[in-house]
């Protein structure tokens, strides 16, 4: 007698559609002839992401960059200097890991 257990179709662990790399999606109908319109937002909505990011990693760059000015080895041996000193350091770690 053969087996009748089927090794192929229903639901199973791992099978399918991988999720896209951008999240989550949905289909929408979208008119033709805006269709270009429509890729050409969504590119320009990811770019502006990016772009906030590097003007708010300059901006920090900035801001440490003056702190440094301020920070001079006198300063850093007193107790308020001190801390501050210590933070500048750890936010230039942060900075250079990413």
């Amino acid at each position: 007698m053969k087996d009748s257990t089927k090794h192929w179709g229903g639901k199973r662990k791992g099978s399918g559609r991988k999720p896209s790399e951008l999240g989550k999606t949905v289909v929408m109908r979208v008119p033709e002839s805006r269709v270009e319109e429509i890729k050409q937002l969504i590119h320009s909505a990811n770019n502006f992401s990016d772009d906030c990011v590097n003007s708010q990693q300059e901006a920090l760059e900035a801001v440490i960059d003056k702190w440094e000015t301020l920070i001079t080895p006198d300063r850093q041996k007193q107790p308020r200097w001190e801390n501050a000193a210590r933070l500048l350091n750890e936010l230039k770690t942060v900075l250079k890991s990413q």
